[in-house]
């Protein structure tokens, strides 16, 4: 395993755990739902973590809870029964999303999408009250039921939109899954290199009848990128990967010294601050990272 995936999947535990925790405690220290410990706003972050983060976020929620209950004093079932609803309902949900699915991509875009979800999840929230049983009291089926499923599709279904369309977060896949870019391609300083990364765009576009001033735009920025680039480093080599969703999501990964194509030299030309404005005028999102030699560039437009 490299240490770049072992930070990256760190770092989703760690988020995930927070992200739990801190809308956990506070239902839990005013009562604000007189339900017990194990229902609460809370009940859509396995679900939604689970299927955008995989284990990770599974392990985050697990961890959150934990952290929670110790604090609040909950008793010893309230705690078996939640870590055992976390890992039933965020598990479950990132296996049987991506179970014979192709391609495997997380999006709630088609009915088809929404009808899996809302079935997967209407079936784990029964899972999650038939476990009340063991715990907790015959009585409190109905009430898991009703507290889990109407928190996924109330609260889960935008959270995921926003996550998947909006900013377009790349979800954790299981090992046999994996999400194609739509189009790839590597560009370098070559005259005709980036032609021809703009020629499968263009192809792509054709046979998806996706309106041209779609793909001018795209092309616009990924020009406007290259550009800045090559003029910092023209020796290298520039990996390009294109997703469609909602949103068209733009990767860029090259290697070199850091280099981060939004930040404007003092010293930087009229036409070249103009480039860089067209970028920005174009994005929904941008965002740079640097690690271990590696420059990341995600774009979503």
């Amino acid at each position: 395993m490299k240490k770049t995936d072992y930070e990256k999947q760190v770092s989703l535990i760690l988020i995930s755990a927070a992200v739990y925790f801190l809308l956990d405690l506070p239902v839990r220290m005013t009562g604000f739902l007189d339900f017990g410990a194990y229902i609460g706003i809370k009940n859509f972050l396995p679900v939604t973590l689970g299927l955008l983060f995989g284990w990770c976020g599974t392990i985050g929620c697990l961890i959150g809870s934990m952290l929670a209950s110790v604090i609040t004093a909950a008793t010893l079932p309230e705690l078996l029964f939640e870590q055992s609803c976390i890992l039933v309902t965020g598990m479950g949900m990132w296996l049987l999303w991506h179970a014979g699915v192709i391609p495997h991509r997380v999006q709630l875009k088609k009915k088809a999408d929404y009808f899996r979800y809302i079935w997967l999840n209407a079936f784990l929230a029964a899972v999650c009250g038939a476990i009340s049983f063991v715990f907790l009291s015959v009585g409190a089926f109905l009430t898991v039921l009703i507290a889990y499923l109407s928190m996924n599709l109330l609260v889960g279904i935008p959270i995921i939109i926003l996550m998947t369309s909006i900013i377009c977060v790349i979800p954790v896949l299981p090992p046999w899954a994996h999400i194609l870019p739509d189009v790839s391609g590597s560009v370098d300083s070559e005259p005709g290199s980036l032609d021809n990364f703009n020629d499968l765009l263009e192809e792509y576009f054709l046979l998806r009848k996706i309106n041209r001033k779609n793909l001018y735009g795209i092309q616009n920025c990924i020009e406007e990128v290259m550009i800045r680039i090559f003029a910092e480093q023209p020796d290298t080599s520039v990996a390009i990967q294109f997703y469609e969703n909602d949103s068209f999501s733009l990767w860029f990964t090259y290697q070199g010294s850091r280099y981060n194509p939004f930040v404007a030299g003092k010293e930087e030309a009229s036409e070249d601050m103009f480039g860089l404005q067209l970028i920005k005028y174009r994005a929904l999102r941008a965002s740079y990272k640097y690690r271990r030699g590696i420059n990341k560039i995600h774009i979503v437009i």
